[in-house]
């Protein structure tokens, strides 16, 4: 087991433990995702947040932690990853945007091993229900509850390549709920770097290799909780959006359907950098968010003022 840097659980009763991983180039996302789970979260449970840090800045850390100022049944804490990615990080394959980080999330359940379950989240999604929901869904037994990744389960070569027969189970690894006895009684990690050894440059890289570790031992749950920036159609329904295979983050966009990102983005401290980073005119951002609050009628009344 590996160990944490302070102890565990943050509270007693009704947690719900979320973990994110994050190197400096998302640590402003992550808040904004963060922001975005407290807004749809409940008095009822306690939300224990732990970040698997590749690299964070001090400062940004203290803007991140300040987000639950004044919510008691919040907790974030960080846990330093870098004795881990300097031991197995000739077998993580990169390429793309993705780096090392990315293959944080498979240490999980050796970080977390005294919690019975731990969700997972990716730092480019925006959260629009209680993820204690997520947390407590039904898993049958199995090591992992993911959603259908479905662009890649579109690709039936690449799928029968990792899955075989079962290619069209493929699934995404943005969002996860971990059973974390069944997958310690798996040697999950000890299968995973079994894997990476045996593939050294896996097409999606950590998530081929989830696919490929708990083949038929998978609970796939509704999709809602893992819909698709690019299914427009469903994202009024989304229980999260995640901004997956997409070049162009909500942050560096310029598109309307983004504006549900950039109502959560706003109530951070990092609203003013992510804005001037990006170069985001400012002015029509906030008109188009205010008017995204006004009703139809409103707006045709605005029109003619």
């Amino acid at each position: 087991m590996i160990e944490q840097e302070k102890p565990f659980p943050a509270f007693k009763n009704n947690n719900v433990l979320v973990v994110f991983a994050s190197d400096e180039n998302y640590a402003m996302p992550l808040g904004v995702t963060i922001q975005s789970l407290m807004d749809n979260s409940s008095i009822r449970n306690n939300y224990d947040i732990w970040v698997l840090d590749s690299g964070i800045s001090d400062e940004d850390k203290k803007v991140i932690v300040s987000l639950i100022d004044g919510k008691e049944n919040f907790s974030i804490r960080f846990f330093d990853m870098s004795k881990i990615t300097e031991e197995y990080k000739e077998m993580f394959f990169t390429s793309r945007h993705l780096t090392v980080t990315a293959y944080n999330r498979l240490f999980i359940p050796n970080i977390f091993y005294q919690y019975k379950r731990a969700v997972y989240l990716d730092c480019d999604i925006a959260v629009r229900a209680d993820v204690a929901e997520l947390y407590n869904v039904e898993l049958d037994g199995k090591c992992i509850g993911a959603s259908l990744d479905f662009i890649a389960r579109d690709n039936e070569e690449h799928g029968r390549k990792i899955l075989g027969d079962r290619w069209n189970e493929y699934f995404n690894s943005g969002v996860l709920v971990f059973n974390m006895e069944k997958l310690l009684k798996k040697n999950f990690i000890g299968r995973c770097i079994e894997y990476l050894k045996a593939n050294p440059e896996p097409m999606c890289h950590d998530q081929d290799t989830l696919n490929a570790v708990c083949v038929g031992d998978v609970q796939l749950i509704d999709e809602r909780w893992n819909t698709f920036w690019c299914k427009k159609k469903k994202i009024k329904d989304a229980f999260v959006i995640h901004y997956a295979a997409n070049k162009k983050k909500p942050w560096r966009s310029k598109m309307r359907s983004d504006d549900i990102w950039w109502s959560y983005a706003i109530k951070t401290p990092f609203y003013e950098k992510i804005v001037e980073k990006n170069n985001v005119n400012k002015k029509k951002l906030e008109r188009r968010l205010v008017l995204r609050k006004t009703s139809w009628l409103e707006r045709v009344r605005q029109w003619f003022r």
